[in-house]
């Protein structure tokens, strides 16, 4: 949704200086250094750069130019007027901050709000406690917040722009270029209501498909989140339609994954152990049937609930999972085989049951295994007949074959702890 609404030339314009201003000011640890000056009595909040593939970073850099716009253009002008800096990067802290205008504080006020909502939506979508029904009511409120800027947002954007720009002594005025006329520029309020109704209607209805795709999934499975009223449903007769229904919508080439009536009785039954049993989530309903060993008397309920938790939400999951293999399987280790690659990834993947495992039998026993095994008791009986000498070497032997079994132990114990702490989510 993001990247269809950043398209435009004003809006890419605008994304350009923003991350022209982080990387000029982290360029240099001398400029950086002004810039921690200037923010120490306000806070912590930085620059950030703009990721084209992580579209949370977005809000991350409009949040310093939305609160600490004043400290920002402070640094600007105090590199420009500093003559220890190079001439150029005087000149291009100027014209920077000469671009930090009355449109471009209208488009931090705008992205700014968009983006913090749609932050919102979207971690609470690739959450992994997520749910279909969640991400409807998420989609849902995000395309309410999205329909009120047709009505009154805009001027407030303006009024919170000119408020910033009376604060920062700068024109609150639209500039005209005053070379040829290109669609990089705003010139008229009438102009900016255009720009950000334009990038407005992108986002509703890019949502709108994504919300009429989870909507028709929802109308299906929606009666089985509802599993405090299925004696509710079964007495007015809407439990039993909702039951052929779901039966219907899994049928392909006369089969059916479930029976609609024989779904009906089994809830009712389901219906009598919720209330019995602490249920606030419908996988405890799975959990709790799997715990009294019913599986085998509610099949069509098991089934499902099993299709509902297994419908992925979004894409997040994925994501997750190539961005860790880039992660694991790095230039340096390049020439790794498939079967290592496959034996780190499930490391990485249950680095929980990872970081539980006691490692010292595991290392004890492969260490045995290992380590060279030679009869020390036959040595020690032929020492009693051999003399001082031979005893003597002996005991050297069984240190030395100790000192090599506790070596192999340390360094086992060392790579599987580097390793376990290498690929551990965060």
């Amino acid at each position: 949704m993001i990247n269809n609404s950043a398209n435009s030339g004003p809006t890419k314009k605008f994304y350009d200086l923003v991350q022209h201003i982080f990387v000029f000011l982290s360029g240099s640890t001398n400029r950086w250094d002004v810039l921690k000056y200037h923010l120490k009595s306000v806070s912590s909040l930085t620059p950030k750069p703009i990721c084209t593939t992580r579209w949370s970073s977005r809000i991350d850099a409009m949040k310093p130019l939305r609160r600490n716009p004043g400290q920002i253009i402070a640094t600007l002008r105090e590199i420009q007027n500093t003559s220890s800096f190079r001439q150029n990067i005087r000149d291009e802290a100027e014209s920077i901050a000469d671009k930090m205008d009355y449109e471009f504080f209208c488009f931090v006020c705008v992205w700014y709000d968009i983006l913090s909502e749609t932050n919102i939506a979207s971690k609470s979508l690739q959450s992994i406690s997520s749910n279909v029904q969640a991400a409807v009511y998420c989609l849902e409120s995000l395309a309410t917040f999205l329909n009120a800027y047709k009505d009154n947002a805009i001027e407030n954007f303006i009024d919170e722009a000119r408020y910033i720009c009376e604060r920062l002594d700068i024109e609150h005025e639209f500039r005209e270029s005053t070379m040829r006329r290109t669609q990089n520029r705003i010139a008229s309020e009438e102009e900016f209501s255009a720009e950000v109704n334009s990038i407005n209607e992108v986002a509703i209805n890019s949502i709108a498909e994504r919300f009429e795709s989870l909507k028709a999934h929802t109308d299906l499975f929606s009666f089985l989140y509802d599993f405090e009223k299925f004696e509710e449903k079964k007495h007015n007769g809407s439990l039993l339609i909702t039951c052929q229904n779901l039966k219907r919508a899994l049928t392909q080439n006369g089969n059916s994954d479930i029976d609609g009536n024989d779904l009906f009785c089994e809830l009712s039954a389901v219906s009598k152990l919720v209330e019995n049993e602490n249920i606030t989530h419908t996988l405890d309903i799975l959990n709790a049937i799997l715990n009294h060993q019913m599986e085998n008397l509610v099949p069509n309920v098991v089934i499902a609930y099993r299709i509902l938790l297994t419908t992925p939400v979004s894409v997040g999951t994925g994501e997750r999972t190539f961005s860790k293999l880039k992660l694991i399987k790095n230039y340096l280790r390049n020439s790794m085989h498939q079967n290592r690659l496959n034996n780190l990834a499930i490391i990485s993947i249950e680095h929980e049951t990872a970081n539980s495992i006691e490692y010292e039998e595991i290392i004890h026993e492969f260490a045995s295994v290992k380590a060279r095994k030679q009869s020390f008791n036959g040595g020690a009986r032929e020492t009693l007949h051999q003399g001082a000498m031979g005893a003597r070497k002996g005991s050297v032997n069984v240190r030395k074959n100790q000192t090599k079994l506790n070596c192999i132990k340390q360094k086992i114990r060392f790579f599987m702890t580097l390793g376990v702490i290498f690929l551990q989510i965060k």
